[in-house]
């Protein structure tokens, strides 16, 4: 797992953001998160940018629309294209998983400008999980792909794909490349309805994290598993939380620790960024606080202070791209100075993976 990488409370940010121009997004990231870069996602440059259209762009029969939330896969005539994405799946081929470029102008400009800026040391790319995916993309009966069982499978394989065809493009903008993968909708497990269960779903991430073929990240939500031991057991090299997580963390200090002693990344989500109202009423001095407040009571828990800020990381609670222009910036330079506070504070530097 490890990379010889300890954040040491950098900051960095999620994907989506609501601004048009992919040049001053990525001017905006580079001034707050220079150092583990976000790859952003503009959805209000086009709906091609959504978050699940844009993991899935290019698998077959897939149907999205921009005035309709759904993505639809027919099933007509797709026997022949499902074989040979498996083909290329068993191959490791990824290029079948290529992004367009209209799909995300971002990553083009940030591979254009890697000839001309200084490279950040990590770049992140936000992509939906597996679970997720399976529940939010449909059939055209209307029925989630995770009751398909054979178009369920080619969506992980083609999500696979696509982690590694990612991971090789912006190999060459950054010294390392991270994928963070985001599971809104893993509480769906807990239905007796649900073809997938806990083990099933930590095993499509150990899978697909392991296809990817570098480290990737994982953010649950707001969904608080009972299995936490086993989350931190996966292959998953970095682990976002909110307060209330972190309460059920600090229950499990072993695991916790053993995590961390493994090169395993904390990824704090503390900036709040739900509506225009949070981020206006919150401060850097009250979230600094809640830090130092959480960071005793772990220590009392038996998880030495060091260790944890070492491998923290801060970033916003929510992706950005529901918030206006200047309130999405006003967040995302808050964190950042919530990060250079405590890196003050605790006389934090990072190290960079070799």
């Amino acid at each position: 797992m490890s990379s010889g990488f300890r954040p040491a409370f950098l900051y960095t940010a999620p994907g989506g953001l609501p601004h048009t121009s992919a040049i001053e997004a990525l001017s905006l990231l580079r001034s707050v998160a220079p150092i583990v870069l976000p790859c952003p996602r503009l959805p209000r440059r086009s709906a091609n940018e959504r978050a699940f259209v844009q993991a899935m762009q290019g698998f077959p029969g897939l149907v999205s629309r921009a005035d309709d939330t759904r993505i639809l896969v027919e099933r007509a005539d797709l026997e022949a294209r499902l074989e040979h994405l498996g083909l290329a799946y068993l191959s490791r081929q990824n290029s079948i998983a290529a992004l367009d470029a209209d799909y995300s102008v971002a990553l083009g400009e940030l591979l254009r400008q890697a000839e001309l800026r200084a490279r950040p040391t990590i770049v992140t790319y936000h992509l939906p999980g597996p679970v997720s995916l399976g529940l939010h993309l449909t059939d055209d009966q209307q029925r989630p792909l995770m009751y398909d069982e054979e178009l369920f499978e080619a969506m992980v394989q083609y999500l696979a794909l696509r982690m590694s065809w990612l991971s090789a493009r912006l190999s060459t903008a950054a010294d390392q490349v991270v994928i963070m993968l985001h599971e809104p909708f893993l509480s769906a497990l807990d239905s007796p309805f649900s073809p997938l269960g806990w083990q099933d779903a930590l095993d499509l991430l150990d899978r697909v994290a392991n296809d990817a073929g570098g480290d990737v990240w994982l953010n649950i939500g707001n969904y608080t598993p009972e299995n936490w031991p086993d989350l931190l057991q996966t292959s998953l090299s970095g682990l976002a939380f909110n307060t209330v997580q972190l309460v059920h963390l600090t229950q499990i200090p072993a695991e916790l620790r053993q995590f961390c002693e493994r090169g395993g990344v904390l990824i704090w989500r503390l900036v709040p960024t739900e509506h225009e109202a949070a981020v206006q009423h919150a401060t850097v001095e009250h979230m600094a606080a809640e830090i130092d407040q959480t960071l005793a009571q772990m220590d009392a828990a038996g998880l030495p202070t060091e260790q944890i800020v070492q491998a923290s990381l801060i970033s916003p609670t929510n992706e950005l791209d529901h918030l206006s222009v200047p309130t999405a910036e006003q967040a995302l330079r808050m964190g950042a100075a919530l990060s250079a506070l405590l890196r003050e504070r605790y006389q934090l530097a990072p190290t960079l993976p070799l």
